[in-house]
């Protein structure tokens, strides 16, 4: 689905104080002693409940009921602030951290695998009554002659998103084998995968929206669970493919081969009511939500640029370095983090890194600056960057100097409380950063949203000292 945060600046206003009564003031208290969990349950809930309502509010779907989820959003926030004054063991930063991250959604990146929303769409006219539906078995060659949105969509990716359809086109490459292996038994064509994958995550295995899909092909959980991949198995690069194969021949069966339609429910829905019915898909397409009208396109001009590289006819000037997408396993000779590896191995041809391609192709070890792979671990890179890491990942004063290099970090076991503004509290001083510095540094060296920082797990704390 593509992710947009259409309202996003209207739940800031509100948020911040333009259309209610400005954020409550939170007075952070010095200590937490150990509390019941059950007496701090509801303001989990409360805020938990708070989150989801400023997210379904950016959801376009909602756009008629965004006012008034934002509001019940901002009440939330304001009855958990008051039932924590009223426990005296209450952390009130539990709040806080929440509320800062609402307010900072629509622009914040705590990753740069968190997928951007979408601008408005460009029309250059109305579709062409001329080109046919796409149905299971046809050559997307009919393509050809494009209307006037689809060519737009084509513009799209050649002026306004080119390093992301390159970017896409990289890493496609060293999945291709992979999708592959369940598209052709399934009968679907490779460019169909291509298109989807680009539009959905630019094939980053660890993508995840701020709905809430995640994975190459974006899965939310409860769509994930339908299809045999529950929880963080939505990563998994074979299983989450076989699982958006199955959808797939889902979509077929119910709208009887009609391509566009299925593409078209990958992201509205499959039984979204504007897709049911025999006409064609572009005498229904107006019904659509603008979102999913852009989606379709975009993902079918991606499809057009796959078949342009592909046929080597460079009708579209995209041009890119010969690239071997083999790879090759090698033994870790000191506990190193991917991105230490990919600071090994250099410039690849096309420029960038290839952190990318490592996390694809190693998707089971951590991807955060603080995971380091143990010696003695096998770990996949490209063959063509072998000699790279020869030289510069076994013993090398390149590899001395990334390691003398490495930031300071202790390691704080999560207790029930302990959000982020807590633990900075804890170690602040001992660190020597600012409150506030000591939270963006946790923040960004830890997965977890501030409001599901989990008890038991271990949270990695920067530290200077």
């Amino acid at each position: 689905m593509v992710k947009r945060l259409g309202t996003a600046l209207g739940l800031v206003s509100m948020l911040a104080g333009c259309s209610v009564a400005p954020p409550p003031v939170v007075e952070p208290v010095e200590q937490v002693v150990v509390q019941k969990e059950e007496d701090l349950t509801p303001v989990y809930e409360m805020v938990e409940l708070a989150e989801k309502k400023a997210l379904a509010s950016m959801n376009p779907e909602f756009s008629e009921s965004s006012d008034a989820l934002r509001q019940q959003s901002y009440d939330l926030f304001t009855d958990a602030n008051i039932l924590c004054k009223e426990l005296n063991t209450c952390n009130p930063m539990i709040i806080t951290d929440s509320f800062n991250q609402v307010l900072e959604q629509q622009t914040a990146r705590n990753q740069e695998l968190i997928i951007e929303p979408e601008e408005e769409e460009i029309f250059f006219g109305e579709p062409s009554p001329d080109i046919p539906t796409i149905r299971k078995g046809d050559s997307f060659s009919i393509l050809s002659e494009m209307n006037g949105p689809v060519k737009e969509a084509v513009r799209h990716w050649l002026v306004k998103n080119r390093t992301a359809f390159l970017e896409s086109y990289v890493n496609f490459l060293f999945l291709e084998d992979i999708i592959e292996a369940s598209y052709d038994p399934a009968g679907f064509p490779i460019q169909l995968g291509f298109g989807i994958g680009s539009q959905e995550s630019n094939f980053k295995l660890q993508a995840r929206s701020y709905k809430g899909a995640t994975g190459m092909w974006q899965f939310m959980y409860q769509t994930g669970i339908k299809y045999g991949i529950r929880g963080d198995l939505r990563y998994h690069p074979e299983l989450s493919t076989k699982a958006n194969v199955r959808y797939l021949e889902d979509a077929v069966e119910r709208f009887d081969d009609d391509l566009l339609r299925v593409i078209a429910s990958y992201n509205t829905g499959i039984d979204r009511n504007a897709l049911q019915g025999k006409e064609d898909y572009w005498q229904i397409e107006h019904k659509l939500y603008a979102e999913t009208r852009t989606y379709v396109r975009r993902i079918l001009a991606a499809i057009e640029l796959f078949d342009d590289i592909r046929s080597n006819e460079k009708f579209y000037n995209i041009t890119l370095p010969e690239i071997n997408p083999s790879l090759t396993s090698v033994k870790l000779e000191k506990d190193l983090s991917l991105g230490e590896v990919q600071a090994c191995l250099g410039n690849p041809p096309w420029m960038g890194s290839w952190l990318q391609v490592l996390r694809n192709t190693n998707s089971s070890y951590g991807m955060q600056p603080f995971d380091y792979i143990p010696s003695g671990t096998d770990i996949n890179i490209p063959t063509m960057t072998l000699e790279a890491y020869d030289q510069n990942c076994r013993d090398s004063e390149f590899l001395d100097f990334l390691l003398e290099a490495r930031p300071k970090f202790k390691k704080h076991h999560i207790k029930r409380g302990h959000s982020y503004g807590y633990v900075a509290s804890l170690y602040s001083n001992e660190c020597g950063m600012s409150q506030t510095n000591m939270v963006r540094a946790i923040r960004d060296a830890n997965p977890w949203k501030p409001s599901s920082v989990p008890v038991g797990k271990t949270m990695i704390v920067p530290c200077k000292q």
